[in-house]
């Protein structure tokens, strides 16, 4: 499908132009694919763990918290630091519980969230 190159394109050149604040099934799964591939390339861990993790992202956090965990993911330290002025201190807690959660949880259901 060309929506998935398109969508893989704009993580790389303008990651938060993927995140948006909409929840229509299209957003979510853009979003889905902008936290896995930041996973994905950031991490080791396998893709159907970053898929799951991508997934979970999507129903669960802000378009904010998201570029928040991409941003972490791609060890991108000025948007990291950004997102930290943008994000309330309980929206950063709940990013961060997220990412220290979400891998061994989608780990424990066999990479399928």
């Amino acid at each position: 499908m060309f929506l998935k190159p398109l969508c893989a394109a704009a993580i790389f050149l303008f990651p938060m132009a993927a995140l948006a604040a909409e929840t229509t099934d299209e957003q979510r799964a853009a979003n889905a694919l902008a936290v896995s591939t930041a996973c994905a390339n950031g991490t080791n861990m396998p893709a159907a763990i970053c898929t799951c993790v991508g997934d979970q992202a999507a129903g669960d956090l802000s378009a904010d918290q998201q570029a928040f965990v991409i941003a972490a993911f791609s060890a991108n330290q000025a948007e990291a630091t950004r997102l930290r002025g943008v994000l309330s201190g309980g929206d950063l807690v709940q990013a961060a519980t997220f990412m220290a959660s979400t891998p061994q949880n989608c780990m424990q259901a066999g990479g399928g969230g």
